[in-house]
């Protein structure tokens, strides 16, 4: 059975090619190039059901409990940190979500928009760097093998269906063919900065993998 480090690791990969995807709509509304706003309100579907009740779903209800009763120090001070993450990703999903709305007709709210997104791909890189640096390495420290094999199983219970997680996925994916490709048409120093500094030695070699 794969070890619930695995799922979650496999589920950041997924995320972090929507977060790239992101990236480049962000820096093509800041250069004036395009508001693609039916593709933005697919990833921000795909961020309130597959990122936010899916995926996060399964560390809030099973797996930060699990390392919080395994660990009660460092384990529960690291599941503290990232649920509150949580939260506050929920937060900034809900403006986007708001400004959404607004930036069809107001110039101001696009540029709003656009800041908000780069700050959820940055706040989401380094939430799922500290899971997979420091969470996962306490899970596997203080989590014995058949009990992590529960934590898998109890996965299930948060999954929002086999057809839905299949169509999130094929949403990243259209998204990624869609708007990575055009990240060579825009300025360097510009998606260096909303996508990120490591943007150009990561994003395609692992995007579409």
């Amino acid at each position: 059975m794969e070890e619930p480090n695995e799922t979650l690791r496999t589920e950041h990969h997924d995320i972090e090619r929507l977060l790239a995807a992101l990236g480049v709509i962000a820096a093509m509304i800041q250069e004036g190039v395009a508001f693609p706003s039916k593709d933005i309100g697919r990833a921000l579907a795909v961020i309130a059901c597959f990122i936010d009740r899916c995926h996060h779903g399964k560390e809030d209800n099973v797996f930060f409990p699990a390392v919080s009763k395994a660990s009660p120090s460092s384990g529960t001070e690291l599941a503290r940190r990232l649920a509150s993450d949580h939260r506050a990703f929920r937060q900034l999903a809900s403006s986007m979500n708001a400004l959404l709305q607004r930036a069809q007709t107001e110039w101001q709210a696009r540029g709003i928009l656009a800041k908000d997104i780069y700050a959820y791909t940055r706040l989401v890189r380094l939430h799922v760097r500290v899971e997979e640096d420091e969470l996962f390495k306490e899970v596997e420290r203080s989590i014995e093998r058949g009990e992590r094999a529960k934590i898998t199983i109890e996965f299930e219970i948060e999954e929002i269906g086999r057809d839905a997680h299949k169509n999130h996925l094929e949403t990243i994916g259209s998204l990624v063919k869609a708007y990575i490709r055009q990240a060579v048409f825009l300025d360097r120093s510009l998606l260096a900065a909303v996508c990120g500094s490591s943007f150009f030695s990561t994003t395609f070699s692992s995007t579409f993998s």
